[in-house]
């Protein structure tokens, strides 16, 4: 278990982003054993690797300790598949809170020159467009609804 503890403090581990040294104390006796038994290091729960210079994991070469480990365990992975939201979900979540602000207090501020804020932006947004038309083409293949997503469709924004 040392050898377990020296790799971990090292940062040799995959898998594990927090480790800790929890070993058995009978009071007044101190330290009795380890609760981390090695049983829990079964297999593909954790891996212990060289890190290197590497830094795909999968390039890591196992510490030579371990594989003697796994040779004689045998390896098990559990594979848990990450849910992924809706690209439009994900993308509207992060402009209405950060995009959407600043162009209402740059549509506020020309506005207050008594120039129409709206129009102008719309007017820059149309330069910006022509400078990014073939740099963006996958973007606008994506199909996204973000008309959708904010609330609004085609008609309450030509209507406003």
């Amino acid at each position: 278990m040392d050898t377990v503890r020296e790799a971990a403090k090292a940062g040799n581990v995959s898998r594990f982003r927090v480790h800790s040294d929890q070993r058995e104390r009978k009071r007044g006796r101190g330290l009795t054993g380890d609760e981390r038994k090695m049983r829990n290091y079964v297999g593909g729960s954790i891996d212990f690797v060289q890190r290197q210079n590497h830094r795909h994991k999968a390039r890591m070469p196992r510490l030579s300790w371990w594989q003697q480990i796994i040779d004689d365990l045998g390896e098990s992975r559990v594979v848990v598949r990450k849910v992924i939201p809706p690209l439009e979900d994900t993308v509207m979540k992060w402009v209405k809170p950060a995009v959407m602000p600043t162009l209402a207090l740059v549509s506020e501020i020309i506005d207050a020159g008594r120039h129409d804020g709206a129009g102008v932006i719309v007017e820059m947004m149309r330069q910006a467009k022509r400078k990014i038309a073939n740099k963006r083409q996958g973007a606008r293949d994506l199909g996204l609804d973000v008309a959708r997503v904010l609330g609004t469709s085609r008609s309450n924004v030509a209507g406003n």
